[in-house]
């Protein structure tokens, strides 16, 4: 994905607004799962595929080891 690009659809079901989304993209399983979304970059659609993360894991700060 890139800035500006604009979700119409989570696994071919239309999108209408942010929870819609979430909801779609939680309801395709935990994550890690390949989640085919429908997007408008620019002037054109696009079908690609993301792999969904666990957000947690994701923002959790790692701590470095002081040796």
């Amino acid at each position: 994905m890139q800035p500006d690009d604009l979700v119409l659809a989570v696994n071919g079901k239309d999108v209408n607004g942010l929870a819609d989304f979430y909801r779609k993209i939680w309801g395709m399983g935990n994550a890690g799962v390949d989640i085919p979304l429908t997007i408008l970059r620019g002037t054109r659609v696009r079908d690609i595929t993301v792999r969904s993360a666990d957000r947690h894991q994701f923002l959790t700060i790692r701590s470095k080891k002081v040796l």
